[in-house]
């Protein structure tokens, strides 16, 4: 498990965080779920609050499910 910090909304003006959204171009895609394939595979390495983001599912792991969880919801799955 990890813990982030992330900076309320009293600091900063316009923070809005979508869960996934690892590349930060304000969507949810595939290229997000790629990003995170990466990541488990040790070929990207991600920051405390990328960490955070690549969540998708919340639970507290960053692993396989959240990629698989992204495609599904692209697929309209679930």
């Amino acid at each position: 498990s990890f813990q982030v910090d992330i900076p309320s909304t009293a600091d900063y003006e316009d923070i809005s965080i979508i869960l996934g959204d690892i590349n930060n171009d304000r969507k949810l895609s595939i290229k997000d779920a790629t990003l995170i394939q990466k990541y488990l595979a040790q070929i990207e390495s991600f920051d405390n609050v990328e960490m955070y983001i690549s969540d998708y599912n919340e639970d507290k792991i960053t692993n396989i499910k959240d990629t698989t969880t992204i495609q599904k919801k692209l697929a309209n799955i679930i």
